[in-house]
C-alpha cells in the first residue's frame, strides 16, 4: 500500500494569496499588513499561507517577483539596455509601483531586506556578473545604481522618462565595460 504526500494543492490558491499580498501592502504598507490579513483577503486559512511561505517577508518578496516576471538575460550591452527599460517599465506599472512604495517604507525590516536580497537581488547580480564577466561586487554596484535610481524616482512619484533609462543605461554600461577591462 502506498501513501501519498497529502492532499493535492488547490489550483489558484497561490495566485489568490500573491494578489492579496500585493493589494494589501500597496494599500496599507508592509508593516500594517499581517499574514492573517492576507489569508483573510485571499479566502484561505492562515496555515495555508504558512505552508507556502515561511514569513511575511518571503511572501512579499515572492509577490514582487511574481509581478516583475522572469528577469531578462543580461549578457551584452543590448541585453542590459533592454533589461533597464524592462525594469523601468515594470516599476512604472501601477501594481508594481504601489507594491514597491509599500515595501520601501519598511527598509528597516531586516527580514524583508534579507528576503529581497535573496530572492530579487542575488539572482540578478549573479546573472549580471556571469553575463558580463565581471566580479560580483561590480555587478552588485551596477544593480544598485539601476534599481536605486528607479526606486528613488518612483518613490517621488516622478515618471521614469525614456531619457532617464537611456542615461542610466549608458552610465552602467560604461561602468561594466571599465570593470571588465580592469580599469
Amino acid at each position: 500500500m502506498s501513501r501519498t504526500a497529502g492532499r493535492p494543492r488547490r489550483a489558484g490558491i497561490s495566485r489568490a494569496v500573491l494578489d492579496a499580498a500585493v493589494e494589501l501592502v500597496a494599500r496599507d504598507g508592509y508593516r500594517a499588513t499581517s499574514l492573517d490579513d492576507i489569508a483573510r483577503a485571499s479566502g484561505v486559512a492562515k496555515t495555508t499561507v504558512y505552508r507556502r511561505w515561511e514569513s511575511k517577508g518571503a511572501l512579499v518578496a515572492a509577490a514582487l517577483l511574481d509581478r516583475l516576471g522572469d528577469l531578462p538575460g543580461v549578457t551584452g550591452e543590448s541585453d542590459l539596455r533592454a533589461t533597464v527599460a524592462w525594469l523601468a517599465g515594470a516599476a512604472s506599472r501601477p501594481d508594481v509601483h504601489a507594491l514597491l512604495l509599500g515595501v520601501l517604507a519598511e527598509t528597516t525590516d531586516s527580514e524583508l531586506r534579507s528576503e529581497l536580497r535573496a530572492q530579487v537581488r542575488a539572482p540578478f547580480v549573479a546573472a549580471l556578473a556571469q553575463g558580463w564577466g565581471v566580479d560580483p561586487a561590480s555587478a552588485a554596484t551596477a544593480f544598485d545604481l539601476v534599481v536605486g535610481t528607479l526606486l528613488f524616482r518612483s518613490a517621488g512619484s516622478e515618471p521614469v522618462e525614456p531619457r532617464l533609462v537611456t542615461d542610466l543605461t549608458d552610465l552602467v554600461v560604461g561602468y561594466l565595460v571599465d570593470q571588465r577591462r580592469g580599469t
